[in-house]
């Protein structure tokens, strides 16, 4: 009986250190979790002028010819036979099923022969058992995010098109919805497809011209797409760990309280024989 109150002690210590663990990690997904989500925000209300900005440069005086321009990075790659795919996942665990849920969804729209440029380490094990080329010039941006480290990849991305290898280029990741929902999905990234802006009524005025406006906007617009969708997909890995993390956390407060429960029991059986021991013996000695 004495061996198996320590042992059901020994797992209630260990359970107690473990939910302090995963409490500690939630607290940290958790901090993280409030700065990102003001930069999402802030990142969204950026895109949506650069958008309109890039819409209204695009659609606006293409009946005059002297203002015709169009940009490579618009047009479609006709002899192009294949696609990149840009994979956004994590490069660590105690996340739940993120990766799997991303690299699912990737398999699902992959064809053979297409390419795949992968962000995080595990999808890159994950689909490194597979025969699809991987290109890992950025595996651990995830380390290094930043707007440096974004336009790094933008300008990798468009000198790639430009060769006309490519239909389309689409960057694989999951969407931020709320605490609880991400939604893995694609975007596609070139050729460019930007909507117009029914609510316009002037056309803009070009300085120095079309074609100098567009050229100096469509690096900024896609670096600030890539950039934000690829936020969208880190704050989307911190919440489903944080999530994770307090599902392990409830979980272990649950078997704390079981084995506490079960602890009590044990001790009190062993009280209750302790107590008919020395009863049957005051019999014996009268």
């Amino acid at each position: 009986m004495a061996q198996s109150l320590a042992r059901v002690k020994r797992r209630i210590s260990a359970v107690e250190s473990t939910r302090k663990i995963t409490n500690s990690m939630k607290l940290v997904s958790s901090v993280k979790l409030r700065k990102m989500n003001k930069i999402v925000t802030l990142q969204a209300f950026y895109f949506r002028a650069m958008e309109r900005a890039l819409s209204d440069a695009i659609f606006y005086n293409n009946l005059n010819d002297e203002c015709k321009y169009d940009s490579p990075f618009i047009k479609e790659n006709e002899s192009a036979t294949k696609n990149l795919y840009i994979l956004v996942t994590s490069n660590m665990g105690l996340c739940g099923a993120y990766n799997n849920e991303i690299v699912n969804f990737f398999k699902i729209i992959y064809k053979k022969g297409d390419e795949v440029l992968i962000i995080g380490e595990k999808g890159y094990l994950n689909l490194l058992k597979e025969d699809i080329p991987l290109d890992t010039n950025f595996l651990n941006l995830r380390h290094d995010f930043s707007l440096r480290t974004t336009k790094l990849l933008t300008d990798y991305l468009m000198k790639k098109y430009l060769k006309g290898n490519y239909k389309k280029i689409s960057l694989i990741y999951s969407k931020y919805k709320n605490s609880i929902a991400f939604i893995p999905s694609e975007v596609i990234l070139l050729p460019l497809t930007p909507k117009q802006n029914v609510n316009a009524i002037y056309s803009p005025i070009y300085e120095p011209s079309k074609k100098d406006v567009i050229e100096t906007i469509i690096p900024q617009y896609l670096n600030s797409l890539i950039y934000g969708n690829l936020y969208s997909a880190f704050l989307s890995e911190e919440s489903s760990r944080r999530n994770s993390m307090d599902a392990a956390d409830k979980s272990a407060k649950d078997l704390v309280e079981k084995l506490k429960l079960e602890y009590n029991k044990a001790r009190q059986q062993e009280i209750t024989q302790e107590i008919t021991e020395v009863v049957n013996g005051s019999k014996a000695v009268q």
